[in-house]
Protein backbone atom coordinates (compact mmCIF):
# COMPACT_ATOMS: atom_id res chain seq x y z
CA UNK A 1 0.00 0.00 0.00
CA UNK A 2 1.31 3.37 -1.24
CA UNK A 3 2.63 5.45 1.90
CA UNK A 4 0.10 8.49 1.35
CA UNK A 5 -2.39 5.60 2.21
CA UNK A 6 -1.45 4.75 5.17
CA UNK A 7 -3.60 5.71 8.28
CA UNK A 8 -0.48 5.55 10.95
CA UNK A 9 0.18 8.30 13.43
CA UNK A 10 3.00 10.60 13.95
CA UNK A 11 6.63 10.22 14.41
CA UNK A 12 8.54 9.04 17.50
CA UNK A 13 7.91 6.82 20.61
CA UNK A 14 5.57 8.36 22.33
CA UNK A 15 3.55 9.84 19.03
CA UNK A 16 0.78 7.17 19.75
CA UNK A 17 0.07 8.27 23.43
CA UNK A 18 0.26 11.83 22.47
CA UNK A 19 -2.30 11.45 19.84
CA UNK A 20 -4.63 9.41 21.87
CA UNK A 21 -4.62 11.80 25.26
CA UNK A 22 -5.05 14.61 22.80
CA UNK A 23 -8.21 12.88 21.03
CA UNK A 24 -9.54 12.06 24.37
CA UNK A 25 -8.81 15.99 25.83
CA UNK A 26 -10.83 16.94 22.49
CA UNK A 27 -13.47 14.51 22.99
CA UNK A 28 -14.26 15.72 26.48
CA UNK A 29 -14.07 19.63 26.00
CA UNK A 30 -16.60 18.75 23.29
CA UNK A 31 -18.79 17.06 25.46
CA UNK A 32 -18.37 19.86 27.98
CA UNK A 33 -18.89 22.22 25.48
CA UNK A 34 -21.97 20.58 24.22
CA UNK A 35 -23.20 20.27 27.92
CA UNK A 36 -22.77 24.27 28.74
CA UNK A 37 -24.50 25.26 24.93
CA UNK A 38 -27.48 22.68 26.21
CA UNK A 39 -27.30 24.44 29.64
CA UNK A 40 -27.62 27.85 27.71
CA UNK A 41 -30.49 27.44 26.00
CA UNK A 42 -32.42 25.70 29.09
CA UNK A 43 -32.75 28.79 31.28
CA UNK A 44 -30.43 31.01 33.82
CA UNK A 45 -27.31 32.20 32.95
CA UNK A 46 -27.59 31.33 29.49
CA UNK A 47 -25.49 33.70 28.36
CA UNK A 48 -22.24 32.71 30.46
CA UNK A 49 -22.98 28.96 29.61
CA UNK A 50 -23.23 29.59 25.70
CA UNK A 51 -20.23 31.77 25.99
CA UNK A 52 -18.35 28.75 27.96
CA UNK A 53 -19.26 26.74 25.65
CA UNK A 54 -18.19 28.64 22.52
CA UNK A 55 -14.76 29.24 23.86
CA UNK A 56 -14.29 25.24 24.54
CA UNK A 57 -14.87 25.11 20.89
CA UNK A 58 -12.21 27.40 19.98
CA UNK A 59 -9.91 25.27 22.68
CA UNK A 60 -11.40 22.23 20.79
CA UNK A 61 -9.93 23.63 17.52
CA UNK A 62 -6.54 24.32 19.06
CA UNK A 63 -5.99 20.83 20.11
CA UNK A 64 -7.45 19.31 17.04
CA UNK A 65 -4.71 21.48 15.35
CA UNK A 66 -2.16 19.34 17.27
CA UNK A 67 -3.90 16.38 16.82
CA UNK A 68 -3.35 17.00 13.11
CA UNK A 69 0.41 17.19 13.34
CA UNK A 70 0.37 13.32 14.55
CA UNK A 71 -1.78 11.62 12.52
CA UNK A 72 -3.44 11.82 9.13
CA UNK A 73 -7.28 14.10 8.75
CA UNK A 74 -9.52 11.24 8.21
CA UNK A 75 -8.21 9.33 10.97
CA UNK A 76 -8.27 12.13 13.49
CA UNK A 77 -11.19 13.19 12.24
CA UNK A 78 -13.24 9.36 12.46
CA UNK A 79 -11.86 8.87 16.29
CA UNK A 80 -13.34 12.71 17.38
CA UNK A 81 -16.66 11.91 15.90
CA UNK A 82 -17.07 8.66 17.30
CA UNK A 83 -15.80 9.28 20.65
CA UNK A 84 -17.93 12.43 20.87
CA UNK A 85 -20.85 10.81 19.57
CA UNK A 86 -20.33 8.24 22.11
CA UNK A 87 -19.85 10.43 25.41
CA UNK A 88 -22.70 13.04 24.07
CA UNK A 89 -24.93 10.05 23.83
CA UNK A 90 -24.17 9.07 27.79
CA UNK A 91 -24.20 12.95 28.66
CA UNK A 92 -27.49 13.48 27.12
CA UNK A 93 -29.12 9.86 28.52
CA UNK A 94 -27.60 10.01 32.03
CA UNK A 95 -27.03 13.72 32.81
CA UNK A 96 -30.60 15.44 30.83
CA UNK A 97 -32.62 12.14 31.31
CA UNK A 98 -32.85 11.95 27.23
CA UNK A 99 -34.21 9.31 25.90
CA UNK A 100 -33.01 7.67 22.70
CA UNK A 101 -34.98 4.39 20.44
CA UNK A 102 -33.09 1.23 19.41
CA UNK A 103 -32.68 2.73 16.20
CA UNK A 104 -30.93 5.56 17.51
CA UNK A 105 -28.76 3.55 19.74
CA UNK A 106 -27.53 1.38 16.51
CA UNK A 107 -26.79 5.08 15.27
CA UNK A 108 -24.02 4.92 17.99
CA UNK A 109 -22.85 1.21 17.32
CA UNK A 110 -22.49 2.47 13.49
CA UNK A 111 -20.37 5.36 14.72
CA UNK A 112 -17.64 2.96 16.55
CA UNK A 113 -17.74 0.73 13.49
CA UNK A 114 -16.73 3.63 11.49
CA UNK A 115 -13.80 4.20 13.25
CA UNK A 116 -13.13 0.56 13.34
CA UNK A 117 -13.03 0.17 9.64
CA UNK A 118 -10.93 3.45 10.21
CA UNK A 119 -8.02 1.82 12.47
CA UNK A 120 -9.02 -1.60 11.62
CA UNK A 121 -6.37 -2.14 8.97
CA UNK A 122 -3.72 -1.04 11.44
CA UNK A 123 -4.81 -3.35 14.39
CA UNK A 124 -4.40 -6.12 11.81
CA UNK A 125 -2.38 -5.89 8.67
CA UNK A 126 -2.93 -7.95 5.79
CA UNK A 127 -6.23 -9.42 7.04
CA UNK A 128 -8.82 -6.39 7.02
Amino acid sequence: MPAHYKMSVGQGPHAGLVFGVLELLIIAIEATSMAFLRKSVMGHGSTRWAALGVAGYAVVAGVFREVLRLAPMAKANALWDAGSIVLVTFVGKFIYKEKYTSLQWAGVAFAVAAVLCMIGPELVPNKV
